[in-house]
Formats: structure tokens, C-alpha cells, sequence
């Protein structure tokens, strides 16, 4: 390869393919004197060409296991009451792209696709969420529901902490059945399907 490199690159340094060669060479390879070295483990990071023919793909570890490619956050609609779920969004990026980066992107936008406002952070580890008051009129949990009415704008607020959240979603998971649980089986098909 070294050869190939060095006999071509006057004809061929422009082509991308060419480009994609000394790419290679220089991220797996190294010289140790005269000699050309595989490099190992540490040397390689995560960005390294996993591939000529797909210069995005990307290496990562995780969970002990490592995996070459791109990563991919599916967010669907999960209620029992459809009858059909939906994928709502899909996100793809190089696989050393860090999940909650994934989740930021796709939480952008879905004040628009949900009707959900804002979510402020106030204090550390506190937060508060305001929706349309109207919502609360047609909510079959507005009796038991801890959202208050501002006085003065038509808007709820709900306000939570960290630590509630924390409390409710061990409570959620305790309380489930096994049925329940297993309602993202749709959405980890596709994804099955897709790799």
C-alpha cells in the first residue's frame, strides 16, 4: 500500500479514491524505523476509515462490544390506544455519536409535532413545562393531575425535579406488566431490519 501511495500520488492525489487510500494507510499504519507497523487498540480512534467504500462509517465500543458503522435513534408514537404505531422520527450519524446528542437533535423539533412547550431548567435538577390550559378540559387524569393554572395567561405548568422524575419511573416500571413492557417490540423489528 505504502508503495502504491508513493508511485501514484502525483497522477492520481486529487481522486478521491486515492484520498481515501492514504487515509487508511495513515490511520492504521505507522513506521517504526524502517519498517511499516499495524497499530493497535489505543492507536486507533474511533473516527479511523472503517471502510474505503463508506468514508462516514465509524468504530465504536459500547457495552464491552464493538460495533463499525453509523448509529440510529427511532422515536415512535407508544400508545396502547392506536391501533397502528408510527415512526415519527429518524436519526442517523457516524457511530461515535454520543446517544443524548442523538435524543437533543430529536428533541428539537417536538414542540411542533406534539404540542408540548418548552422545557425550562430552573435550579438544578428542577424543571417546568407549560401547555395550553384547554388541553386539561378534554384529559381524563385532569382530576388527579398536578398541573396548576397560571391566573393571569391561559397556561398550565407542570413542575418537576429530577429526583421525581427518578421516583416515578421506578414506580412505572415496578407496576407494569411484562405485556407492557414489551410494547417497543415494533420499533426494535425495524431497527433488526434496517441493519
Amino acid at each position: 500500500m505504502a508503495l502504491f501511495i508513493k508511485e501514484f500520488k502525483g497522477k492520481y492525489q486529487e481522486r478521491t479514491a486515492y484520498k481515501n487510500l492514504v487515509r487508511v494507510f495513515n490511520e492504521h499504519y505507522r513506521f517504526e524505523e524502517k519498517n511499516i507497523v499495524i497499530k493497535q487498540g489505543k492507536e486507533l480512534s474511533g473516527s479511523t476509515l472503517q471502510s474505503p467504500d463508506d468514508i462516514d462509517a465509524t468504530y465504536r465500543k459500547k457495552n464491552g462490544e464493538g460495533a463499525k458503522g453509523y448509529v440510529a435513534n427511532f422515536t415512535e408514537t407508544c400508545n396502547s390506544e392506536n391501533d397502528l404505531q408510527l415512526i415519527t422520527t429518524t436519526s442517523v450519524e457516524p457511530n461515535t455519536t454520543d446517544d443524548q446528542k442523538l435524543m437533543a437533535v430529536d428533541l428539537e423539533n417536538l414542540q411542533e409535532r406534539t404540542n408540548i412547550g418548552e422545557i425550562k431548567q430552573g435550579k438544578p435538577g428542577r424543571y417546568s413545562a407549560g401547555f395550553d390550559s384547554s388541553t386539561c378540559d378534554i384529559c381524563p387524569f385532569k382530576d388527579k393531575c398536578f398541573a396548576k393554572k397560571l391566573k393571569k395567561k391561559d397556561l398550565s405548568i407542570i413542575r418537576f425535579t429530577d429526583d421525581s422524575v427518578r421516583v416515578a419511573l421506578q414506580r412505572q416500571q415496578f407496576k407494569a406488566s411484562k405485556d407492557k413492557l414489551n410494547i417497543r417490540a415494533s420499533v426494535e423489528s425495524t431497527v433488526r431490519s434496517v441493519i
